[in-house]
């Protein structure tokens, strides 16, 4: 589909088509992870057999986040450097530090939930409840970078293309923001 493309657009178009698949995915993830999160907040009887499918899920979700960063440091931010030069920094520099944040969050709630066996009764449930809350966190600092990524990365990078690649890659871009 995308031979005919001028070689910076093709890269465009192929990792942000990479990343939509992500985003959706990574989006589905966290509605699934807040939804068993709130239901085991609600319902402390239920931890023994909704845990383990957090931690699943939660698992997940680091793995997914792992693969996003990778193909957008690995794809995207060359292409940024290799457009802009000295000024390709001023966008990827941020979206480093939220890299950073995202994985340090993680690290936290591994910790946490590795933690938990060593609390019993009403302590545990305590626990669980604290961990709920890093939970909300890190899908609030999830949802965030990818709004950042849609709404000034990809933009920035579009303006960094001539007349002609900006016509179709803002044409796409704009798919991807409407099927959200």
């Amino acid at each position: 589909m995308d031979e005919g493309l001028p070689g910076r657009v093709r890269v465009f178009h192929q990792q942000s088509e990479t990343l939509k698949e992500d985003r959706q995915r990574l989006l589905n993830r966290l509605t699934a992870i807040e939804r068993l999160s709130e239901f085991l907040g609600m319902a402390p009887q239920q931890e023994a057999e909704g845990l383990p499918l957090l931690v699943n899920q939660i698992q997940s979700l680091e793995n997914d986040l792992e693969r996003h960063v990778e193909k957008e440091e690995q794809g995207l931010f060359p292409l940024m450097i290799d457009m802009e030069k000295d000024q390709g920094s001023e966008f990827i520099i941020p979206l480093i530090t939220e890299h950073c944040d995202l994985e340090k969050n993680c690290d936290e709630l591994d910790r946490a939930l590795r933690g938990l066996h060593q609390h019993n009764g009403e302590s545990h449930h305590w626990q669980v409840l604290k961990i709920i809350g890093r939970i909300r966190d890190l899908c609030e600092l999830v949802r965030d970078h990818l709004e950042t990524e849609l709404k000034q990365f990809f933009p920035h990078i579009l303006d960094m293309l001539d007349p002609g690649e900006q016509a179709w890659a803002a044409e796409h871009m704009n798919a991807i923001q409407t099927r959200r």
